[in-house]
């Protein structure tokens, strides 16, 4: 075998382990490093499991023949892609009439050292006094991250304004005045 199947998180994975050449039945081993956490190689060279860790490893399996003579081969093992819930912060608003604000979020567990996010949260569009929904948008951790989001609601609220009346009089008898604001 030169290569190894990347594995999904807390999915269940078998992949059979095969060295060529030699005398009789072999036997497999890991030598050095590890198999992600959840993982097993049986004696007969399959590795399986179900992990929940999020990295890569990697790990040196050696085959041993009937003989003892051996053959071995390093090998990382990926992780197909990272599960992280990015959850929209709730209680985000604005003022009617102002510009939307920059949406924020958490996620868990955090992206490894090195990743970023890209791109942003959106909402479906609306400039009435309401509640809107926030979306994904383009947010994106990268290929490495499946993302499960969970949204929240954006609030337009009413915009205050002050009304004061200008000071009006008039003598008894004549027609009311024409009332103004500002």
């Amino acid at each position: 075998t030169t290569g190894l199947d990347k594995y999904d998180y807390n999915t269940p994975y078998t992949q059979t382990v095969v060295a060529s050449g030699g005398t009789g039945t072999k036997t497999f081993a890991i030598t050095a490093g590890s198999l992600p956490e959840g993982f097993t190689l049986s004696a007969t060279g399959v590795i399986s499991g179900t992990s929940t860790q999020v990295a890569d490893s990697n790990f040196t399996i050696t085959a041993t023949d009937a003989s003892g003579c051996t053959v071995i081969k390093s090998f990382e093992l990926q992780l197909s892609q990272i599960p992280i819930t990015v959850t929209a912060n709730a209680s985000q608003s604005k003022v009617y009439g102002e510009n939307d604000p920059t949406f924020t979020f958490t996620a868990s567990p955090n992206l490894l050292p090195g990743d970023s996010f890209t791109g942003a949260l959106d909402r479906v569009s609306g400039e009435n006094v309401s509640s809107y929904k926030i979306t994904q948008g383009s947010l994106s951790a990268g290929d490495k991250y499946l993302i499960i989001y969970n949204s929240a609601n954006f609030s337009i609220t009413q915009k205050p304004i002050t009304v004061t009346a200008e000071a009006k009089s008039k003598t008894y008898g004549d027609a009311d005045p024409v009332l103004t604001y500002t």
